[in-house]
């Protein structure tokens, strides 16, 4: 069931609408769920139902611009270290130290960028549907990222493969 709802206020002023799914707020078993692109967090219902069946905790947003959310007129402003800047700002709007993340689609590209910007926050991710980018993606290239050394979420843990990135 849904527990509560807010608004979280990034650094550039834009108003990211999200929603907390559960029976207990105390709960320990805490997800972040991210959305694909053009989605409103308000059609994953079932989903975080079926989550919260699982003693979870959900916690959804609608991107900016996008859903319930405001627009940042500043096109410089959608990257992928946006997007997954605005995850942490959601997290801290809950005072959530750390959780587990799932990222569907384009969600799933920003869970890579947050796993890779905040590995302390992330306790454990999946990435459903989704791209590493690079190289015919749409979004930076995290192997390349991860090989640099500067983000230590992937080290020893990606290596390259046919498909991009690889988990071993």
């Amino acid at each position: 069931m849904l527990l509560r709802e807010g608004l979280a206020t990034t650094a550039d002023s834009v108003l990211l609408r999200w929603e907390l799914w559960g029976t207990n707020e105390h709960c320990k078993n805490r997800l972040l769920f991210i959305n694909g692109t053009m989605c409103d967090m308000r059609r994953f219902t079932a989903t975080y139902q079926a989550f919260v069946h699982q003693d979870c905790l959900v916690l959804s947003f609608d991107h900016r611009g996008m859903g319930r959310s405001t627009m940042d007129m500043d096109e410089s402003h959608y990257t992928m270290e946006t997007y997954a800047k605005d995850c942490v700002v959601v997290l801290d709007a809950l005072e959530w130290d750390t959780c587990s993340v799932v990222g569907y689609s384009f969600g799933g590209m920003v869970a890579q960028h947050l796993c890779l910007q905040a590995p302390t926050r992330v306790s454990s991710a999946v990435f459903c549907c989704t791209s590493s980018g690079g190289r015919g993606g749409s979004s930076l290239d995290l192997l390349e990222l991860a090989q640099k050394g500067d983000y230590k979420f992937f080290k020893g843990v990606v290596s390259n493969s046919h498909n991009g990135l690889k988990v071993r």
